[in-house]
């Protein structure tokens, strides 16, 4: 779909964005979360299956990444590892987080940022290997009063997000 919409639309630019619902999304988060032990750094609470998890999310990613510059020299790329979703009580991340234990709020913050941050860092090393394959940071874009929801911002929200894309987009094309 990708290749013909680019083709069909002569794309100068594709904006990219996924892994986030494989992430946190479907209360998978437990999936990857050791036992709730008190008192270790947000990266510790992260299990051995993370890794390789994280690991398949970007190797998608590079096939896509792949894909699209063997097809379209020309073309500029643009990913992005979303902003800290806030656990809020909710069904993706809040409930599943105290499921296994995780019952302070500041904690699962803190471990959401953790995942984020790792998902932002593999997606920097990833596009380091391309010339026109740009990731846009969008950690802090969105306050915390813009959220609709634990994981999506409402509309004030996404127009943050956005800026950064457009500041992105206007830097490299």
């Amino acid at each position: 779909e990708m290749v013909n919409a680019i083709r069909e639309e002569r794309a100068d630019v594709c904006l990219t964005s996924g892994g986030g619902n494989d992430l946190l999304g479907g209360g998978r988060l437990q999936e990857y979360l050791k036992p709730f032990t008190p008192g270790l750094a947000p990266g510790d609470y992260l299990n051995d299956r993370f890794p390789g998890f994280l690991g398949g999310i970007i190797d998608r990613y590079k096939r896509i990444f792949e894909m699209l510059t063997s097809r379209f020299g020309d073309l500029h790329v643009f990913c992005h590892g979303y902003d800290y979703a806030i656990p809020n009580r909710g069904r993706w991340l809040g409930r599943p987080m105290e499921e296994v234990g995780y019952q302070d709020a500041d904690l699962q913050r803190r471990i959401v940022a953790e995942i984020i941050d790792r998902f932002n860092g593999a997606l920097t090393e990833l596009v380091d290997g391309y010339d026109k394959v740009h990731q846009v940071d969008c950690r802090g874009a969105v306050h915390e009063t813009l959220w609709h929801d634990e994981l999506h911002p409402n509309n004030e929200g996404y127009r943050a997000v956005a800026a950064r894309f457009r500041a992105a987009i206007n830097a490299h094309t």
